[in-house]
């Protein structure tokens, strides 16, 4: 039985039967020696399945936890300024809350990577050219980020707005002016560039279901945001 599986150089846990023994990948949970074997082994035991541990759904769940609770924290500020008054400044509640959010970030960013990892590569995506091609999407994606975030602040990016914190009027430059949610779109292109840029189809997976977490905190977080600067444009005019 041992010499079935030297070919293929990978422990036979892996697979029932096929031309180098094995049928499908059958213990994803241990990919980790297969995506490390040589390339000439992954291409005779294709790696491209279905990834079906849970180290591939954690990440997505933490990513809908972590967008949606912190903005169920700024809606409950924004009816109770508890927070703002527990903290004596909504200044800093602000602060304190993108503190928490940078963490769940980084967090995020970690178990995304770890699912990666831990999941089979796809050969497709595994060249040169779509390494480049993810270079370009996550220099892309750092690009919208940082100019967001020079754009709005730290409390025009973490919330400010439902702290009763206020710019003079919306911010419409650059690159706001080039697209709506810049910050959300510039993130999900990093996710994206970093799945491609290691072959994986649990990252795009997982950058899909960031970007319709996404997509769907920009339908409460634009109308809000209109919203509450049309009042002050109109408390503004009532006031001269």
């Amino acid at each position: 039985m041992d010499s079935i599986w030297k070919p293929c150089g990978v422990n036979p846990r892996f697979f029932r039967s096929s031309s180098c023994g094995p049928e499908r990948l059958l213990d994803p949970v241990h990919s980790s020696e297969l995506t490390g074997a040589p390339h000439s082994v992954r291409q005779s035991c294709p790696s491209h399945s279905v990834p079906r541990t849970p180290s591939a759904t954690w990440p997505d769940c933490r990513a809908r936890v972590s967008v949606s609770s912190s903005s169920r924290v700024a809606r409950w500020e924004q009816r109770t300024r508890k927070l703002s008054g527990a903290l004596g400044s909504p200044y800093v509640a602000c602060y304190v809350l993108g503190g928490v959010i940078l963490v769940l970030n980084a967090l995020r960013s970690h178990w995304f990577t770890q699912a990666m990892r831990n999941q089979p590569r796809m050969d497709s995506l595994d060249t040169p050219t779509a390494y480049q091609a993810g270079l370009v999407l996550l220099g892309a994606g750092s690009v919208l980020v940082l100019s967001s975030f020079s754009a709005l602040g730290f409390t025009g990016t973490f919330l400010g707005d439902y702290f009763g914190i206020l710019k003079e009027a919306r911010v419409t430059k650059f690159p706001f002016n080039i697209l709506d949610n810049p910050m959300y779109w510039g993130s999900t292109a990093n996710y994206l560039g970093w799945a491609v840029m290691h072959a994986s189809p649990a990252g795009l997976l997982l950058t899909g279901v960031v970007a319709l977490v996404y997509a769907a905190a920009t339908l409460y977080e634009e109308p809000f945001t209109a919203e509450i600067y049309r009042q002050k444009a109109s408390q503004s005019r009532k006031s001269r």
